[in-house]
């Protein structure tokens, strides 16, 4: 699994808001979807075996649904639907 920064999620809710923390969430969403990119690049020129590409390809899977989650959590609350955001780490 990938480690979590906790730190790098904090600075995002906490610079300018949910409107920032929201842009911070697409940005992590798209790095996430750029890392599918290189695993399948890696297991295609041959320097991750089969098994190992599958493993990094379900946990990335999860942390874009993770991820998904949050936004649309952020979202919500950016539209005053569902209270406030709190950040737990």
């Amino acid at each position: 699994m990938f480690g979590f920064d906790c730190g790098k999620y904090r600075r995002g809710i906490g610079k300018h808001g949910n409107a920032e923390f929201q842009r911070f969430l697409h940005i992590a969403a798209g790095s996430a979807s750029e890392l599918e990119y290189h695993f399948l690049l890696a297991k295609d020129l041959g320097l991750l075996p089969d098994e190992e590409h599958n493993q990094l390809d379900q946990s990335t899977i999860e942390v874009k649904r993770m991820l998904a989650g949050l936004i649309k959590k952020v979202e919500a609350d950016r539209k005053g639907t569902d209270g406030m955001l709190s950040a737990q780490c």
